[in-house]
């Protein structure tokens, strides 16, 4: 899970941030569940109805009852989102790559389609924010053309 560096701040934050950790840990017990690699039933927590709905509305294959790999790579960015926020935008992502379990190299692809950039020590991802993004480019009309 994230280190959670802003959990030092006041009570009203700290809840905030134990619900949006409780969040990532039933997307990960969810993905467990629903995946066909899915991890052992005895190590799994059961998940609030309400976010089993949610889940399911967000990340299942409404023809399957598993996930399918387009919908793992959605919920896998949308758990990495979390933990980046938490976080403060600066991650070691070793033990999310755990708790997903998947490598924390396979693990680097998400983080690089996200926009994220990587320290040296290679295992810290972090996202400068605000986004740039290049400006769109223009085709520009030649003088004298139609």
């Amino acid at each position: 899970m994230p280190s959670c560096s802003l959990l030092a701040g006041d009570e009203s934050e700290k809840g905030r941030l134990a619900g949006i950790l409780s969040y990532i840990s039933h997307l990960v017990n969810y993905k467990d569940r629903n995946s066909i690699d899915g991890g052992s039933s005895k190590n799994q927590k059961s998940i609030p109805t309400i976010l089993q709905q949610k889940f399911k509305t967000l990340f299942a294959d409404p023809e399957k009852n598993r996930l399918s790999d387009e919908k793992i790579g959605s919920l896998i960015s949308y758990v990495l989102v979390l933990t980046l926020f938490i976080d403060e935008f600066e991650t070691d992502f070793r033990d999310i790559a755990k708790d997903l379990k998947m490598s924390a190299l396979r693990l680097r692809t998400y983080f690089k389609n996200l926009g994220c950039k990587f320290k040296r020590s290679k295992n810290v991802a972090f996202l400068s924010v605000p986004l740039s993004f290049p400006s769109p480019v223009t085709k520009r009309r030649r003088a004298g053309g139609r």
